[in-house]
């Protein structure tokens, strides 16, 4: 559903007007999936969930710890710290970038969490409760659905790691998407919440490529198959 956005994420400096395009589909795409689809699909994800195996529900909880933002940023910060010191200058940057997309799209998701309030699937299947508390900025785990955070993370990940590792984008397209499913297939966020993150990690990934690339040409880093 957002494979387009991660596909055109780093073209955004030659096709900017194409990316925003994507990404208001994309914000069409989470509004149609609220009003439509979430509340059955979320009954449907419930069900599997409950009829895996062990060791299948334990494997997507694995999946699942790709998004996780602690294990990016820490990782970037660490691979920034010992590459400058070795001097590896464009891997630097390209730790750099994986933070500062990573980081910049984590504030986002923490912004708006409390401003949008969404119910999780947990109320829907405890308490019958399906809908939003806007504006009440609630901090409570229950009502903070929206945006996936784990979504927007790998999302954002994706991006950097899509322009950074041309030769391995089908793998990172699979750690994408298996990330994107297991918070459906957990119960943790409805469809539309995981597409709302993707949109939204993307679209700072491709922002923080953008403004390096037209603020400090001269330093962006370049793909590692151009490097020797």
């Amino acid at each position: 559903m957002d494979a387009v956005v991660l596909l055109y994420a780093q073209r955004v400096p030659s096709k900017s007007a194409q990316f925003w395009c994507l990404i208001g589909t994309s914000a069409l795409l989470a509004l149609l999936a609220i009003v439509f689809l979430d509340r059955e699909l979320a009954v449907h994800c419930k069900s599997w969930s409950e009829s895996m195996p062990r060791e299948i529900h334990s494997l997507v909880e694995c999946i699942t710890e790709a998004g996780d933002s602690m294990w990016w940023l820490t990782g970037s910060v660490l691979a920034f710290t010992v590459f400058a010191l070795r001097k590896q200058h464009n891997l630097a940057r390209w730790a750099f970038a994986l933070f500062a997309a990573v980081g910049l799209s984590g504030l986002a998701v923490i912004a708006m969490k409390p401003i949008i309030g969404r119910y999780r699937p947990k109320l829907l299947h405890e308490a019958d409760e399906y809908g939003f508390e806007f504006l009440r900025f609630s901090v409570g785990y229950d009502s903070n659905s929206f945006p996936s955070g784990h979504a927007t993370t790998i999302s954002a990940a994706a991006v950097i790691l899509w322009s950074m590792f041309p030769k391995w984008r089908v793998p990172i397209v699979l750690l994408w998407l298996s990330t994107c499913a297991s918070r459906l297939m957990l119960g943790a966020h409805f469809l539309g919440d995981v597409i709302a993150g993707c949109a939204l990690g993307a679209s700072v990934g491709a922002l923080v490529l953008t403004t390096w690339r037209r603020q400090f040409a001269a330093s962006v880093p370049t793909p590692l198959h151009e490097t020797s």
